[in-house]
Formats: C-alpha cells, structure tokens, sequence
C-alpha cells in the first residue's frame, strides 16, 4: 500500500492572535486550526468552529511551545511527522478525561482502537460509553488522535 499524502502541496498559513496565540488555516481545509498554549504545554487545538470566543481572547504563556506545536504540524502535514512529543497541558479536563487522553495518545500512527479498549486501559472497564464522550470532546486534535 503505497502512502498517500493527500496534504503534501498544503500551503498553511499562520498568524498572530494576540499573545502566544497563533492561528493557522489549510488551503485544502475549509476551517481554520487554533492552537494555544500554557507554560505547562499545548492546552488546546481546535478546529474554528469549536472556539469560543472567550477562548479565543485569552492570553498564553508560553509561546516556545505554540511554535513547537506549529512546526510539528507542519511536518505532520507535509508526512514527515508520525508523533508529537509537544507536552500537553491537562488541567482543564477531568482525571478520568486525563487518563483516557494519555493511553489514546499511545497508540500507535496508522492504528485504531475501540472505546472498550481504551477504556479497559485507563482502568475503567465497562466505561466505554464515557471514553467515547472524552474522544468526541477532545481538545488535542491530531496530538491525541
């Protein structure tokens, strides 16, 4: 199977938002991507439509790590990148959310895993309803697939 990478000649383009905030949107992409950032690490990467505005507006500490994130989803796009080691901040979800997060950020490029999978690895077994509600509220998008 050879690798297709539909997102090799994907332009992006990045601009500032106030402190430490950048915004950068894919010419093949109709959204645009935010990302922001703590001095902890990336706290959020999140499609356009998913920004609140009170989000949008608050400052970051940390902007080494929002150009870390940047140039990490540069070559993830271009299919140099299979992994991010930008370090995550969790401290604005749940530890059951932190749990669920941490193992799906484990598996592997290229591979899927169910709900009941992963729950069973974050220690809960029969929670499988309540990861698939942690994954469909993630705010890591592409660093926690």
């Amino acid at each position: 199977m050879k690798n297709k990478t539909p997102l090799k000649k994907t332009k992006l383009n990045f601009k500032r938002l106030r402190k430490k905030k950048f915004l950068f949107s894919l010419e093949k992409m109709r959204n645009e991507i935010y990302i922001s950032a703590t001095s902890n690490g990336i706290d959020s990467i999140l499609l356009s439509n998913d920004v609140s505005s009170e989000d949008s507006k608050k400052k970051r500490d940390s902007e080494y790590l929002i150009e870390q994130a940047k140039t990490q989803l540069e070559e993830y796009f271009q299919g140099k990148r299979k992994s991010f080691s930008t370090p995550l901040d969790y401290s604005k979800v749940s530890k059951f959310s932190r749990r669920v997060l941490k193992e799906a950020r484990q598996i592997p490029f290229g591979e899927t895993r169910t709900y009941s999978w992963l729950a069973k690895k974050s220690g809960n077994p029969k929670s499988f309803r309540a990861v698939g509600q942690v994954m469909s509220r993630n705010p890591f998008l592409l660093f926690v697939p």
